[in-house]
């Protein structure tokens, strides 16, 4: 697209920072669905994808930005604690985000309308709503027939149109309420950002990652390689790969918290993640994603406008002067697009298998090819607006505020603590890191400090029969992705056997002793317990990593 010298000048009326915010936020929940498909066999993914069609076609709408943010987390709590690191982390901005938002109207509540307005809009908006939710309910927990895809997808649909009546219609807007919003959750989100790049660079000082026979950097750097013809594999650059991603992952949340260094900082993060995505992961791109999503937040009110500008003028050109038909057909392409590769998707399962091999070479290079368009678009939008602005970063944009937002950050800084306090290993921030806590552990200076008996009670799988730890043919979810070692906590075991349907015998170790439990119906040998389910709070906080073994190195997971 053509960019002139001079910026077009935006005066107060038309900045808009959470119009773009919206947009780009939406796009990046699509580019997650394209990564990971099991939404399609949910309906909290459908009614997420739906309500990122809406965003999408109308960002400025705070009211179906609110139902994104809600809906996301109704997607997110439902697959807890089966997530990558990443969306655990996007489920927690997304926490934050609805604070804010419910901060910033309770703010604003006496520029509301009447009480009588009110509660006109919320039956008009109300009822069809209600009773979509309420068909869902009744099909998935008062009938015999849950799993009826022709049942599901009836429901599902009407569940859809009916909140999409909701949400159609003209929003009830609150005077400067979308600004307030930014400019109150924009500190927080940046502070977020900060830890967990802190975390994620902290958990990859072990042994075993900066060995490159074994490091995660070097099997992604190989990986790429073979991608991108002309980038060598020769062993000094495995060790490039491994030293290289610690700088970075260490470098930019520092070069992000100096004035001076603010927009080398955005240059880094941006180079960083465009690199890494070119690894076709569907984990890898999403989190690159969502990276460049919440990087719109660090950028100062000029390179802002600056972006305003030159999308602006895009949309101009597109349409031959006539920008919000402009906006209209990209906005509608982004839909249609996005459509199309889902049914590609669908095809590809449908005609060659829902299988593992399925999803990882052909399915997921769809999202991948759409990541990569959007990515490199946005990632020189960026840059020309912060090269032109380099000097306002010298000061924050959205200076912090008091409000209760900033409560999020705590379960960010908490969550990479879990390991060492023998709680979870997965979605600890842990991501391609190499990392074991467990046993004697590998970390170089972190050593485990055992709060809670998780960690220090593991139990290894000897024999068993049926094979409870093979995935399945047909996965439904992003736990049957997951390494399949034989040691693991009892907790997990348990997991697997409270949800096991059928017979099963199964001999372990646990504590030095050789144990064995058996299910025949209703009648159960040795430890009971292990068929009872998990407290729910506990099934969703808490995930382990399987091991192969606690003496040899850690090989590579996500």
């Amino acid at each position: 697209m053509g960019i002139s010298n001079n910026a077009d000048v935006l005066n107060s009326e038309d900045y808009q920072p959470f119009r773009s915010f919206a947009l780009i936020w939406g796009i990046t929940t699509l580019i997650h669905q394209l990564s990971f498909s099991f939404w399609l066999q949910t309906w909290p993914g459908w009614l997420l994808t739906y309500c990122a069609f809406l965003v999408v076609l109308e960002p400025r709408c705070f009211v179906r930005f609110s139902a994104l943010i809600v809906t996301s987390l109704m997607n997110w709590f439902y697959k807890l604690p089966f997530v990558p690191n990443h969306m655990l982390f996007e489920g927690m901005i997304n926490l934050m985000l609805l604070v804010g938002i419910i901060w910033v109207v309770w703010q604003h509540r006496k520029d509301l309308p009447s009480k009588k307005e009110l509660m006109h809009e919320a039956w008009v908006r109300g009822w069809p709503f209600a009773l979509g939710v309420l068909v869902k309910f009744v099909h998935l927990n008062l009938t015999s027939e849950p799993r009826n895809h022709l049942i599901g997808g009836a429901t599902t649909l009407i569940m859809v149109v009916a909140i999409g009546s909701a949400l159609a219609r003209k929003p009830v807007e609150i005077p400067k309420v979308r600004r307030e919003f930014i400019d109150t959750v924009a500190p927080v989100l940046r502070i977020q950002i900060v830890i967990i790049y802190i975390w994620a660079a902290i958990q990859k000082c072990n042994w075993d990652y900066w060995n490159p026979v074994h490091s995660c950097a070097a099997l992604l750097h190989k990986e790429i390689a073979l991608i991108l013809p002309g980038v060598p594999a020769a062993p000094w650059s495995q060790y490039c790969a491994i030293w290289g991603s610690l700088m970075f992952e260490f470098g930019i949340p520092f070069l992000l918290l100096i004035p001076r260094l603010r927009a080398l900082g955005f240059f880094a993060a941006i180079f960083f993640h465009l690199w890494l995505s070119v690894h076709p992961a569907g984990g890898i791109y999403s989190f690159s994603s969502l990276i460049f999503a919440s990087l719109y937040l660090f950028l100062p009110k000029n390179a802002t406008n600056e972006l305003q500008s030159m999308w602006s003028r895009t949309m101009t050109t597109i349409s031959k002067g006539r920008p919000e038909l402009g906006r209209k057909v990209i906005r509608w392409t982004i839909v249609i697009v996005f459509v199309l590769a889902v049914i590609l998707q669908g095809y590809l399962y449908l005609t060659q298998g829902r299988t593992r091999e399925v999803f990882e070479t052909k399915a997921n290079r769809i999202g991948f090819l759409l990541w990569l368009i959007w990515g490199v678009w946005l990632a020189q939008c960026y840059l020309v607006a912060v090269w032109r602005h380099r000097t306002s970063f010298r000061t924050w944009p959205n200076r912090p505020t008091l409000n209760p937002a900033w409560i999020m950050v705590l379960p960010v800084l908490l969550n990479g603590f879990n390991p060492w306090i023998g709680l979870k290993t997965q979605t600890s921030f842990s991501m391609y890191s190499n990392l074991r806590s467990e046993g004697d552990g590998n970390h170089a200076f972190l050593k485990r400090w055992d709060l809670f008996p998780m960690q220090n009670d593991l139990i290894e799988l000897i024999d068993y029969e049926p094979n409870i730890l093979e995935p399945p043919e047909k996965p439904r979810n992003f736990m049957q992705h997951a390494n399949s070692g034989p040691i693991f906590p009892y907790f997990e075991l348990r997991r697997l056997l409270s949800e096991h349907k059928g017979n099963v015998r199964v001999i372990y170790r646990r504590q030095g002793k050789e144990l064995g439990v058996i299910r025949e119906g209703d009648f159960i040998t040795g430890d009971a317990h292990l068929f009872d389910p998990i407290p729910w709070y506990q099934y969703k906080l808490l995930w382990f990593r399987r091991l192969e073994s606690l003496e040899d190195p850690m090989h590579c997971t996500h």
